[in-house]
């Protein structure tokens, strides 16, 4: 897979497959989950709507991570979108490579908190763990999920996920590797220029409802 694409072509293969499935939209005033503004949007939701994409996305991940060299015995998903990318990593490792691996889910426990349930933190413990994202923002999320891997005495090796949008995720050290890194335009709200030019806030994706809905108390 390495020979066949370079980071940069694999970057702009990706955006323009997520472009032709509607995933990235632009030309648009939204509101981010951070509180900033932009006008592009990723509504990673939609990517799990389709199972083709899904196939291919992981098939480039399991490459990537087998060019790695990395040795794991578990892959880990932060719910939502984390669980079919670990379900699905851990059955094409098993067709590609001939290798059984663990899957845990990792669930959150209200804001800044997530948690193994289910006897997971069992699997986890003294084992090489590879955690699977799709996007990554700030890094919040896979920060937290991190700090509880670490707690149940696992070692996070790798942090592969689909796209890296932020200019700076927090990973507690742990490397990570993005199918594609582009960093998407963000203002502040008092400093958006969407704002300024009275482009009405989209309210269908994103925070843009609750965004207006706060301005209006």
């Amino acid at each position: 897979m390495s020979t066949i694409f370079n980071e940069q072509q694999l970057s702009t293969y990706l955006e323009i497959v997520l472009e032709k499935y509607g995933i990235i939209m632009r030309n648009d005033h939204f509101v981010y989950a951070s509180g900033k503004h932009g006008d592009a949007y990723v509504n990673k939701d939609a990517i799990y709507l389709h199972p083709e994409l899904i196939n291919q996305i992981v098939t480039i991940m399991c490459f990537m991570s087998r060019n790695l060299n990395l040795q794991f015995s578990v892959v880990a998903g932060p719910a939502l979108g984390g669980i079919p990318l670990a379900h699905n990593f851990a059955q094409q490792w098993l067709t590609l490579f001939g290798e059984s691996l663990k899957i845990v889910i990792l669930e959150k426990d209200g804001e800044d908190q997530y948690v193994l349930k289910r006897g997971y933190d069992q699997i986890v413990k003294n084992q090489n763990v590879l955690l699977v994202e799709d996007i990554l923002t700030t890094g919040k999320s896979v920060a937290l999920c991190i700090d509880t891997l670490r707690q149940n005495q696992a070692n996070v090796v790798q942090i592969v996920n689909i796209w890296q949008r932020g200019a700076e995720i927090e990973a507690r050290g742990v490397p990570i590797t993005p199918l594609m890194k582009k960093v998407l335009p963000m203002f502040e709200a008092a400093d958006c220029p969407l704002c300024q030019q009275g482009i009405p806030v989209n309210i269908k994706l994103g925070k843009g409802a609750l965004f207006l809905k706060s301005k209006s108390i």
